[in-house]
């Protein structure tokens, strides 16, 4: 199979895709959204202004404040809060192969082959910017090859990059797949390189196809990453609209609420008099001068407002659209003021590492397959991969999360090392690393509770309740029996520690 079930050249069939207005305008469109994730919004929205604002004088004076609004970056910010609890812990990567338990020593050199490898690849790394991107752009192409005298590589590409012949009878699914190489100064492509399953080859924009080249990988080297299904098409180029509508509407209001603190203090003048003495078409603002020739009269008219109403609007329209991804601060208990968890923002969470754990399932697969090229490290076509992205971060205070924890371990579900990992993110997941710590701080404890027992000295000695020493606690045994205190008085002694006195006297035998 590959581009030749089409039933026409390969070259013309990619160039039918990739030279198409849709194509154009969808590439066109998400890269808006790739820009806005990278904080490259001035083109965008010197642009609206353009399209709002229809004075030219306007539109110049807006211009120079577009600098000073990119501190509202609503579609990053949704993008990371979703994003940003996958991959802050290294996730766990288990290789295993067929009738091998957990851990088998047999599997051992393949896991070390795929841990090499994935830090060859810094794939951590590169998905954690893909499931950023992935809230974004609905879809995400990670792009896996070996480079000689480099290694193994793993590249992100964004669907403004890519272009995608869908297959005939399943359009839902890739047939061949076209990246960017080369664009010009105004983001045309000039040349692009075609993968299928067989080959492999670059297309300039005239359509001559050159360096074709096959390959034995049996498909495409590509994960494809999709936000979620998709109804009949390819591509799912409109869900995710209402964040960029919500950037650009903060953004707007930003700029608007900056230009008005400008001109808050202006004093528009109005003419009064005969209209043939007012020079026609004047640009009325704070640093305009009004020319009248004929003997009316100029009269002030206060233009200050207050800029709190924009802001409102700003608000309002971010906290809806937060909303919508499970993003809201709301008190579950407002009796006692504790703030509840985001039960939604955990399950639009669990959605997007739903859709990771299958990207990285992928990786493995394509990786079995590049690796036979590598001249060191190599996976055997028979091993699985089992994942675990960790325990994704509660928004809990810390007195709620050691519950949950004491919970889990009553259930058997964690461990001390999970804990461990939890608090000290700079393991990266290490459960080595995690184990030799807990060695550690339990031979410091070790040597508190050794000088406790030397002492003999209570768990929970404090000022007001310091306990006994040892030869206190062994005196008031003898003191009970012998009837030189009582067993009050010895309670007491042992509460407040506290030596207490007795008025008793030795007893004499006579003779003695």
């Amino acid at each position: 199979m590959g581009l030749e079930i089409l039933g026409t050249d390969a070259a013309a069939a990619v160039m039918a895709v990739v030279s198409s207005p849709t194509e154009a305008a969808r590439r066109a469109a998400i890269r808006r959204r790739v820009w806005l994730y990278r904080d490259h919004y001035q083109p965008i929205l010197r642009q609206h202004i353009s399209e709002i604002f229809v004075e030219p004088t306007v539109q110049h004076r807006l211009q120079p404040f577009v600098p000073l609004v990119g501190g509202t970056s609503f579609l990053k910010r949704i993008c990371d809060e979703l994003a940003r609890p996958l991959y802050a812990r290294e996730p766990v990567r288990r290789v295993l192969l067929p009738g091998q338990p957990i851990d088998s020593p047999a599997a051992a050199p393949a896991q070390e082959a795929y841990s090499a490898l994935a830090r060859e690849m810094c794939l951590s790394a590169q998905l954690d910017v893909a499931a950023r991107l992935l809230v974004a752009c609905n879809a995400v192409f990670l792009f896996l090859r070996y480079v000689g005298g480099v290694g193994l590589c793993c590249d992100v590409l964004t669907p403004d990059l890519v272009s995608v012949v869908p297959h005939p009878s399943c359009p839902t699914r890739a047939l061949a797949i076209a990246y960017t190489v080369a664009e010009s100064p105004n983001g045309r492509p000039l040349k692009y390189v075609v993968w299928d399953n067989r080959r492999y080859f670059e297309l300039d924009r005239t359509g001559s196809m050159s360096r074709l080249t096959p390959h034995n990988l049996g498909r495409m080297p590509f994960v494809e990453i999709h936000r979620r299904g998709r109804l009949g098409t390819y591509w799912d180029s409109t869900t995710g609209s209402d964040l960029e509508a919500a950037t650009l509407f903060a953004m707007l209001m930003d700029l608007i609420t900056a230009r008005k603190l400008k001109a808050q203090s202006h004093i528009q003048l109005a003419y009064s008099g005969e209209s043939d003495g007012f020079v026609k078409d004047q640009v009325s603002d704070e640093e305009s001068i009004l020319m009248s020739n004929g003997g009316g009269t100029l009269i002030p008219i206060n233009l200050e407002s207050d800029p709190s109403a924009l802001l409102n609007a700003k608000l309002a329209t971010e906290t809806t659209v937060a909303s919508n991804y499970g993003i809201s601060r709301e008190r579950l208990n407002q009796k006692t003021g504790d703030v509840g968890e985001d039960v939604a923002l955990k399950e639009r969470v669990a959605e997007l590492a739903h859709a990771m754990v299958h990207a990285e399932h992928d990786v493995f697969e394509i990786v079995k397959s590049v690796s036979a090229e590598h001249p060191v490290h190599s996976i055997p076509a028979e091993a699985t991969l089992l994942v675990d992205l960790g325990q994704l971060h509660n928004r809990v205070d810390r007195k709620t999360q050691l519950d949950i924890r004491r919970e889990e371990k009553s259930q058997g579900i964690r461990s001390a090392v999970d804990d461990v990992l939890e608090d000290n993110p700079e393991f990266c997941g290490n459960r080595t690393l995690a184990m030799a710590f807990i060695r550690e701080k339990m031979g410091e404890e070790a040597i508190v509770v050794e000088a406790r027992r030397t002492l003999n000295a209570p768990a929970d000695a404090s000022p007001d309740t310091p306990g006994q020493v040892a030869a206190a606690n062994g005196a008031m045994g003898p003191a009970v029996r012998d009837g030189a205190m009582s067993r009050d008085e010895a309670a007491e002694q042992a509460r407040t520690g506290a030596h207490a006195t007795t008025s008793a006297e030795p007893t004499t035998t006579d003779g003695g």
